[in-house]
């Protein structure tokens, strides 16, 4: 089960907005949807400290780039690059794709999921290093409700967020019953066949 608490979206200095579909799992409302994935967008341009609850299990954090569902590709703060190499990477500051969830809200506690890309001169150039490198992983042991953080020193010069779905990977499939082959079923056919004329010459 995944359950979130949804802040109202505001703008300019207001919360940090997360909005996502009704998807993959999501309580809301009293009312469980159970689906693939639950879509969500992290909006890096406000203070974050988003909670979120998880059963203990494993989970799948897949980047995705902004269309349908989703609506970042990357961030960057200060709104502009600088000291990219001659590929568009390795930034004194740039594009950046990353997620922090720690077990603590306020930025407290320990980090149980983080990642970060490099510095790129293009936000596509971050989510395509974050999309190589995933889907990332994270397992928990117990039922924990845990906070996307993210902070900085001034959010007024900041631009875009990051996008990605959450699933969970651990489900087993439900066993499968083998199904005999047609030899086995003609032994097994055989075998009744004698055990019911036998009956019959007693």
């Amino acid at each position: 089960m995944i359950k979130m608490q949804l802040k109202p979206e505001q703008g300019g200095d207001g919360m940090a907005t997360l909005k996502q579909a009704l998807l993959g799992g999501l309580v809301f409302g009293g009312f469980a949807v159970q689906a693939g994935a639950v879509p969500v967008n992290l909006n890096y341009t406000a203070p974050l400290d988003q909670p979120i609850t998880l059963d203990a299990g494993t989970y799948a954090i897949t980047p995705s780039g902004a269309g349908g569902d989703f609506l970042y590709d990357a961030y960057i703060v200060w709104s502009s690059t600088s000291g990219c190499d001659q590929t568009g990477a390795n930034c004194t500051n740039g594009w950046r794709w990353g997620v922090n969830l720690r077990d603590a809200s306020g930025g407290g506690g320990d980090a149980v999921f983080s990642y970060f890309s490099g510095l790129w001169s293009t936000a596509a150039g971050a989510l395509a290093e974050a999309q190589s490198a995933g889907p990332h992983e994270f397992s928990l042991n117990t039922n924990q409700t845990l906070y996307f953080y993210f902070s900085d020193s001034n959010f007024s010069d900041n631009t875009g967020g990051v996008s990605f779905d959450l699933s969970r990977v651990d489900d087993q499939p439900p066993p499968i019953t083998p199904v005999p082959e047609p030899y086995t079923l003609a032994l097994f056919g055989a075998g009744l066949a004698g055990l019911a004329l036998g009956r019959r010459r007693r």
